[in-house]
């Protein structure tokens, strides 16, 4: 065999792999010290002490618990925060139940959907997410005139955890079904949830009519030309072409150009944190993606 063609070693720790593992460890701290302070506003005395509870939990389902298995065990305990926070009206049990699907739901993407694992596997890990997102999504959606909800309706929960689930499930079917039959399976999950919403949350005539006109067609007909097709086209060729790391830099670039096409087109705003906020995303995308271009280039 000739000399250069031995194996040789190559470096796997590079700059977006270290982005991508912080961005997993440090989001949910961030989301927990966020609703602690939301806890503080609204005078919970035992708010810090949960909020230390939660965190050693989560700590030792991490070092306990195998890379597949610690989303399930967030979210479970998640799951059990929840109707703990519903049966005992504790708001504070409630925001880190939040605080931990939400810890879930990242981690789901570094942890479960991974080309390294079997189909069966993901399918055994990532689906009782969907089933955890949802059912939360419904219990708090079906009580939401309840007093002791408001806080969780003014903070949008149930909107929140049936997003995660949608997501999640869209993430699942596009890892485990062959990639000629993806669009498809993403357009009965569609149907489905659309008829799964006819009946759950069901609407009078007026309201529907109101959906079919023109200007909402028109919005709704660019969203999916252009959000759907459009950007998942875009995404899945960075894949193909980037690899998946690189092409989850992707995500940080989609909602500055969101913000920059709606001041150009609806006439709106841009507050100087908004502009803060777009210069950070666009930095730590060219810190995950510049300098490994360049190396692989020399």
């Amino acid at each position: 065999m000739p000399e250069n063609d031995q194996p040789t070693a190559k470096k796997t720790l590079s700059l977006t792999g270290l982005t991508v593992n912080a961005m997993a460890l440090i989001a949910p701290g961030a989301f927990l010290w966020l609703t602690f302070a939301q806890q503080c506003l609204y005078g919970q005395p035992m708010a810090g002490i949960a909020m230390w509870f939660g965190i050693l939990v989560a700590l030792l389902l991490w070092y306990q618990l195998g890379t597949t298995s610690r989303a399930l065990g967030w979210a479970a305990f998640g799951l059990i925060l929840f109707e703990w926070g519903i049966a005992r009206k504790s708001l504070h049990a409630r925001l880190q139940a939040y605080v931990a699907t939400t810890a879930a739901f990242c981690y789901m993407f570094v942890g479960n959907l991974d080309a390294r694992f079997e189909r069966n596997q993901m399918l055994m890990t990532v689906l009782p997410l969907v089933v955890i997102f949802y059912y939360i999504y419904e219990r708090l959606y079906r009580s939401r005139t309840e007093a002791f909800l408001q806080r969780d309706t003014a903070l949008r929960a149930f909107a929140w955890q049936a997003a995660m689930g949608t997501i999640a499930l869209g993430a699942l079917l596009r890892a485990t079904v062959p990639e000629a039959n993806v669009v498809i399976a993403w357009a009965a999950m569609v149907t489905l949830l659309m008829a799964l919403s006819a009946a759950l949350e069901p609407i009078d005539a007026a309201t529907l009519l109101a959906f079919l006109s023109p200007s909402i067609a028109a919005s709704w007909l660019f969203l999916v030309v252009f959000g759907s097709l459009g950007a998942f086209t875009i995404y899945l060729r960075l894949v193909r072409d980037w690899g998946t790391a690189k092409a989850g830099m992707y995500a940080f670039v989609s909602p500055v150009i969101a913000v920059l096409v709606g001041i150009a087109l609806s006439g709106e705003t841009a507050r100087t944190s908004d502009v803060l906020g777009m210069g950070l995303m666009l930095a730590a995308t060219w810190f995950a993606l510049g300098p490994a271009q360049a190396v692989e280039a020399g």
